[in-house]
């Protein structure tokens, strides 16, 4: 899938299901928004590698469920806005070092079943509401590695261990 322009890919309703996979690889022209919309009650998952042109590239991430990444995002430089829920890593390539991450909101970033993982953020800019976390799905905790992308931002949020306690 190729976003040559801004446009909105949509998770659906589907019947009998709860979740909605996607295994197909995303790519994100340089000066395009690719917007994501979670539809309650249906979570997506992105099960294909993203890539994006330029930083200029943006993928925006809307509706009231969440979403799960799982394939090597590594070639994605773009900036990721989570602007509600929250966004899953299931994999260890999930982030991307070559990106800005932005939450926004009370979005949630997870370290979901990615056990003694590292997950890679070029930079991490948060609101007070922000919450980043590592999941009680596994045993273990992942480590976030942020600022590869050497950008001044601001984190204003929660960092949260699997076992629910908050530090700052």
């Amino acid at each position: 899938i190729t976003f040559a322009s801004d446009a909105t890919l949509r998770s659906g309703n589907p019947v009998g299901s709860t979740t909605r996979v996607l295994a197909n690889n995303i790519a994100v022209n340089a000066g395009v928004t690719a917007t994501v919309d979670t539809a309650a009650p249906v979570p997506l998952v992105l099960n294909g590698n993203i890539t994006s042109a330029a930083t200029s590239s943006v993928i925006d991430k809307i509706g009231a469920e969440g979403i799960g990444l799982g394939g090597d995002n590594s070639g994605f430089t773009g900036t990721f806005r989570l602007r509600s829920n929250h966004l899953g890593f299931n994999s260890a390539t999930a982030g991307s070092e070559n990106a800005a991450w932005i939450v926004q909101e009370s979005g949630v970033l997870i370290a979901s079943t990615v056990n003694g993982a590292t997950i890679k953020l070029g930079s991490l800019t948060g609101s007070s509401s922000a919450d980043l976390r590592n999941d009680g799905f596994v045993s273990g905790n992942a480590t976030f590695e942020i600022g590869a992308l050497n950008t001044s931002t601001s984190y204003d949020g929660i960092i949260r261990d699997n076992a629910g306690s908050k530090t700052h």
